[in-house]
């Protein structure tokens, strides 16, 4: 269906509806064209009403003001609602697409039979061909995700069993080989330091809500958090104190009590330390 605008809006008619009024004309324009048949609507103001989505009483109103003597848009014909510009077009675009197809048919009838089945093998070929194609593409698109890996390095494994938090492990592998690799990035980790500092944020957030605990991707993505967990630790009197030092290897006597002074001697470097093997 056209819509002229000029003709809307030069319209005196139109110009004399409010724009309540206009809206619903509109509406039943555009209902008209898409019923088909005769491009028209049952003389029923409740059914045109559901059919717009209005009250049925507000409807009433602007439905009769349609057809006062100062408007007369619409006319009613063996129980059906009409428009005269609507009509029109309609059944313009209907004599159209009947020549249309009147010459199809025509050029067809003319064919000699021998086109016809050269245009028959032809589009079954191009059919199958196209089948084919799809084929190919499935069988490619099965045989790429077939040969990817779920596999994840050693350190990784060992970075993700450290981390606190494991969500979106293939997320956290991409961006830990970023890491590695330094893309987009200022500094380029190390295996032992990417486990560092996820050993250290896990310390940290110990006993924390998980929603409140980084994601690995995020952690070890380009803005690259996990590098503040990277710096050597200090003490108020700003002695850096060894992270490798495990608390469980100064028990007295092999009971639940920690040798804190001990513990704290070997952290400060003041005393040797071996990790005992368990």
């Amino acid at each position: 269906m056209r819509f002229y605008a000029g003709d809307w809006l030069s319209d005196p008619k139109v110009r004399r509806l409010t724009w309540e009024q206009k809206g619903v004309y509109i509406d039943m324009l555009a209902l008209m064209w898409k019923s088909g048949g005769d491009a028209s609507l049952p003389d029923d103001p409740g059914a045109i009403a559901s059919m717009l989505g209005i009250q049925k009483r507000k409807f009433i109103k602007i439905f009769h003001v349609f057809f006062e003597k100062n408007f007369e848009i619409f006319f009613l014909s063996d129980g059906r609602v009409y428009q005269k510009r609507i009509s029109e077009e309609w059944e313009a675009a209907n004599e159209k697409s009947k020549k249309a197809t009147e010459s199809i048919r025509s050029r067809w009838d003319k064919s000699e039979p021998y086109e016809r089945n050269t245009n028959v093998i032809r589009t079954n070929n191009e059919r199958n061909t196209s089948h084919i194609h799809i084929q190919n593409h499935i069988k490619d698109k099965e045989l790429k995700h077939m040969c990817v890996s779920d596999s994840y390095s050693s350190d990784f494994e060992t970075f993700w069993k450290a981390y606190p938090n494991n969500k979106n492990k293939k997320g956290a592998y991409k961006t830990y080989q970023a890491a590695l690799k330094g893309d987009l990035r200022i500094n380029k980790a190390t295996p032992e330091q990417l486990l560092r500092s996820a050993k250290r944020y896990a310390e940290e957030v110990k006993g924390k809500d998980p929603q409140y605990i980084l994601h690995a991707s995020t952690f070890l993505g380009p803005q690259e958090r996990w590098f503040e967990y990277d710096k050597p630790i200090t003490n108020s009197n700003g002695e850096t104190l060894r992270d490798d030092v495990d608390k469980n290897d100064f028990r007295i006597g092999g009971g639940p009590d920690i040798d804190y002074k001990a513990y704290e001697r070997a952290r400060r470097g003041y005393d040797p330390y071996t990790p005992k093997c368990n």
